[in-house]
């Protein structure tokens, strides 16, 4: 450890212009493209026979980032027909995270070349959003929802999603007959608990990040597709039709600002406050209520404190919400009158 920190200072001078490195002799460099491999290993996890009989026809939308080439070339060797879109690699042609609002396009082409499904990714393809062949860009959770239902329809074992994915996935585990482990967000935490519980499958709902373990121990957005077009030739059905049989909820999101020095005791706050629901600190503060559940988080990057809840429906979400940013606000407040004194 010690020799790993004197490293890292060493080269954090290099950059600073504190020290200069002189190398002794030439290096060299070596091409690897692991794409082929990739799909080679890929290909042996999916029913590829039964995709190519089904004639599924994908859009994909890869927003020219990481998947330009994996996506459609994975889907085409299963037996897609595959139409592209905004797939020149580097060029950002729509905003690189796939939202609904980012993907109006996607949705149309869908709808225009008489597709089965269409696939976004953001920029390094760990992330997947699906769009129904009706134009419908499905909420972020529902591809997970989706993969996770054909796996363990065939894999028998446990579901791992993150403590922020959609109470949809305990409607799974129950339908299925599967424990269900919540994590804490970030797919190392994710990865690191499948391995733990022998999961065949997990990831993170809340940012359509698909964890394939029995595949790839990673966020895999490219496979998560073939998964996706698995999961419709097995079914026979639409892709509308099987998200119609799982249950729909509504998630809201909004923030606070707070400085990261104030975090513990605005969150140690909100505990108190909460200390008669079925509260789980997994990850942050998350709270259970009869409606659905909403969970509270220090941002690690930005000094905000996020806030994010579901129900059943919206008008109740954005209540959750309401009530859970006014605890959070007062205890803001509390905390910077505190340092004011």
């Amino acid at each position: 450890r010690e020799g790993l920190l004197r490293d890292v200072e060493v080269v954090k001078r290099f950059f600073e212009g504190e020290v200069r490195i002189e190398a002794k002799r030439s290096g060299a460099t070596l091409s690897f493209n692991p794409l082929p491999h990739y799909l080679d290993e890929a290909v042996k996890h999916l029913d590829v026979d039964l995709i190519r009989r089904q004639n599924i026809k994908v859009v994909v939308d890869p927003g020219g980032g990481a998947g330009f080439e994996a996506t459609a070339m994975l889907l085409r060797r299963v037996g897609c027909e595959v139409v592209t879109i905004n797939s020149a690699p580097g060029v950002f042609a729509r905003p690189i995270e796939p939202t609904r609002n980012s993907l109006k396009d996607l949705a149309e082409a869908v709808k225009a070349y008489g597709a089965d499904v269409g696939f976004a990714h953001d920029c390094d393809a760990d992330r997947l959003v699906c769009v129904t062949e009706e134009g419908e860009v499905l909420p972020e959770d529902y591809g997970l929802a989706v993969a996770s239902m054909h796996v363990l329809s065939k894999r028998r074992g446990p579901l791992v999603v993150n403590i922020a994915s959609s109470m949809v996935f305990k409607w799974i585990s129950q339908q299925l007959g599967v424990k269900l482990y919540w994590s804490p967000v970030g797919e190392a935490k994710v990865v690191e608990l499948i391995e733990r519980v022998k999961a065949p499958i997990g990831g993170e709902g809340s940012s359509g990040g698909i964890v394939p373990a029995f595949f790839n121990k990673a966020r895999d957005g490219v496979f998560g597709a073939a998964l996706i077009v698995e999961a419709i030739a097995s079914r026979g059905e639409r892709l509308s039709e099987i998200v119609k049989e799982i249950p729909r909820y509504h998630q809201v999101r909004g923030y606070l600002t707070c400085e990261p020095p104030k975090y513990g005791y605005v969150m140690d706050k909100l505990k108190r406050n909460l200390s008669g629901e079925a509260v789980d600190l997994t990850d942050g503060v998350k709270v259970w209520f009869k409606e659905g559940w909403g969970l509270v988080r220090p941002s690690q990057t930005e000094p905000k404190i996020r806030v994010l809840c579901e129900a059943e429906d919206r008008d109740s979400a954005h209540d959750l919400l309401n009530r859970l940013m006014r605890m959070v606000k007062e205890a803001i407040d509390e905390a910077q009158a505190g340092a004011s004194r």
